[in-house]
């Protein structure tokens, strides 16, 4: 094993379970992608950094992975080395008011920037559950938790704020790097204070306004920054009324999007004025296809892998006619929410 690499990078590699040549289709919900060089599923922050840090010396590109819910992953695969931060470094825990209170700046004022950027974008500005309420409590939850695990955590404390999420289904440190949200609600809401990674293995705390959260937006995705964990606030309520709200938005849920089939979610971010997913289906694009990929019937804002046969190359030549046509017929720019992931080459060009 790790005959291209030095006798130091490859102990560390041996040390922390890293493997090569790992196929990336069975870590996405598209089941799409090509194989990664070397594989590390996150165990430890030190392991990590020992990781990161012998990677680096030796000109290794790392690439973060969650749940894999967002990403179209390459069909010539990932080079470098992918972290894949999932269920070895998923716990969560209740934290006591005393804890975060010795947190700084720990007061979230509404941030100017997001909230402008969230208006421009046609979404509102949801409220932020309040400080000062003798129901609010606190959660702290690792980036490798699912969001439908955690929204579970906290319905069976008696716990609302996390409803929004329980049919997301990325990785908690997936929903925080693109601020994810659903029906009016999104992770700014409830995010209190993170701790990250840097590039260079440097642990850093950020609270309140230094998260930078805008629509489908983050510091973390801005600067590169590795979620390692975060803390949310939440506020107690009746645990009938919060399974009440689950349950509506699950059958929301299944009735308008496509969950029976592949995919990666919403194709499209929201254009100014619009809705992606409506100007898709006036265009009579519902069912268009490129080999495997095809536009949902159900939802046209979802590109699908009904047979789970398409390739990244089909996804990318769907897209491009979607933009095409919705271009020249409305004349709107529609920009990617789906995350491309790996060795695309001139292929993402224009994208």
């Amino acid at each position: 094993m790790f005959e291209a690499l030095d006798a130091k990078t490859a102990a560390v590699f041996s040390a922390a379970d890293v493997r090569e040549n790992v196929p990336l289709r069975s870590y996405t919900s598209f089941c799409i992608g090509g194989p990664c060089d070397y594989f590390y599923d996150m165990r430890s922050i030190p392991e990590l950094q020992s990781v990161l840090n012998v990677a680096r010396r030796v000109g290794i590109e790392m690439t973060t992975m969650g749940k894999g819910s967002n990403l179209l992953v390459s069909d010539r695969g990932v080079r470098g080395l992918v972290c894949h931060i999932g269920d070895a470094f998923a716990n969560m825990r209740l934290v006591d008011a005393s804890e975060v209170s010795k947190l700084d700046k720990i007061e979230m004022a509404e941030i100017p920037a997001a909230s402008t950027t969230l208006a421009q974008a046609g979404s509102p500005v949801p409220r932020r559950i309040d400080d000062a309420s003798p129901k609010c409590r606190y959660v702290e939850a690792q980036a490798g938790v699912s969001l439908a695990a955690l929204a579970e955590f906290a319905a069976e404390r008696g716990l609302s704020g996390l409803e929004f999420a329980r049919g997301i289904p990325g990785s908690f440190g997936g929903g925080l790097r693109m601020n994810a949200g659903a029906y009016g609600e999104a992770m700014h809401n409830i995010v209190v204070a993170s701790q990250a990674l840097l590039s260079d293995g440097t642990v850093i705390n950020l609270v309140g306004a230094e998260h930078c959260f805008a629509y489908r937006h983050s510091r973390f995705e801005a600067e590169g920054l590795i979620v390692l964990s975060s803390i949310i606030r939440l506020v107690e309520a009746d645990p009938a009324d919060i399974r009440a709200k689950m349950r509506d938005l699950q059958q929301r849920r299944r009735q308008s999007q496509p969950l029976e089939h592949a995919s990666a979610g919403s194709v499209f971010k929201r254009p100014e004025g619009h809705y992606a997913s409506k100007l898709i289906m006036e265009a009579g694009l519902k069912g268009l296809r490129v080999g495997g990929a095809e536009v949902s019937t159900k939802h046209a804002g979802f590109i699908v892998n009904p047979e789970r046969t398409a390739s990244a190359s089909d996804v990318l030549a769907l897209i491009r006619k979607i933009e095409s046509i919705i271009l020249e017929k409305y004349a709107v720019k529609l920009e990617l929410e789906l995350q491309l992931c790996g060795d695309y080459g001139e292929e993402a060009l224009g994208l």
